[in-house]
């Protein structure tokens, strides 16, 4: 294994570790101010899980401190291992996020940027969710009927633009989003179970609807905080891993000289 003698050339790996320290010290005291107004949301669990996670990236950066300062094998050690479990279960949530985004994101923040920035894309998803408990299935029988029976989806379609005309109030705010697809409407086999507009809004900006501009743009911006939190994340890793082998490297040469 490749490890390095020092940070860019410029500060050595003791040093580069208690900034590495200091810096995801103050990042995780940041997301804990970011989301401290969301103590009492209504996802309560995506919290704690929050909360924990952040307390925990904390006290292993306390212990890399202390390991740095001290010279300390056995810190620089543990901090090493906890890091490593750390990047496994961020790892874990990121995945996580992108198939239940209510149950581990706080409002639209969500782990894949540290639920410090808004992803609008993640609560259109967990919009959808709540008025699609089920929807795979819907979705599943929709593509089946469009692709083996286009004349009965086509016509499926056609009433439903009718029936929407009537029941669905448009605004100049959805206009741009398409129809909703008849068979999305499989939870409520009677229309008149769609008592709100606000039910009715969701369920047409949630079904066959393109991403909007602005959702395309918060997307790639996580995908970029992601990538560059990864290899941050990664690279701090590699920087302890290193200073433990200079630490007992040091400490071998110091015996054979005693």
């Amino acid at each position: 294994m490749l490890y390095f003698k020092h940070v860019f050339g410029i500060l050595t790996l003791q040093t580069g570790t208690i900034v590495l320290s200091s810096l995801f010290i103050t990042l995780a005291i940041c997301v804990l101010l970011v989301n401290a107004l969301a103590l009492d949301t209504e996802a309560p669990l995506a919290w704690i899980v929050m909360f924990l996670f952040i307390v925990y990236m904390i006290v292993i950066w306390l212990i890399s401190f202390y390991g740095a300062y001290e010279e300390s094998q056995n810190g620089i050690t543990v901090a090493t291992i906890l890091w490593t479990i750390y990047i496994i279960i961020w790892l874990k949530l990121v995945i996580y996020s992108y198939i239940d985004a209510q149950a581990i994101c706080i409002e639209d923040r969500c782990p894949d940027v540290i639920w410090l920035l808004s992803n609008p894309w993640h609560k259109k998803q967990e919009e959808c969710n709540k008025v699609f408990p089920n929807s795979s299935k819907s979705n599943n029988q929709s593509l089946y009927e469009k692709k083996n029976k286009p004349q009965m989806y086509d016509d499926r379609i056609k009433i439903e633009k009718k029936r929407e005309k009537i029941q669905l109030v448009t605004t100049a705010k959805i206009s741009h989003y398409a129809t909703v697809p008849f068979a999305m409407f499989e939870k409520y086999k009677n229309q008149s179970d769609i008592k709100t507009n606000e039910v009715k809004l969701v369920l047409k900006k949630c079904i066959g609807t393109p991403t909007p501009h602005n959702n395309q743009g918060c997307m790639f911006v996580s995908i970029i905080v992601l990538l560059l939190y990864l290899q941050l994340i990664l690279f701090s890793w590699m920087i302890l891993i290193s200073y433990r082998e200079e630490i007992i490297l040091q400490r071998n040469i110091a015996n054979n000289n005693n």
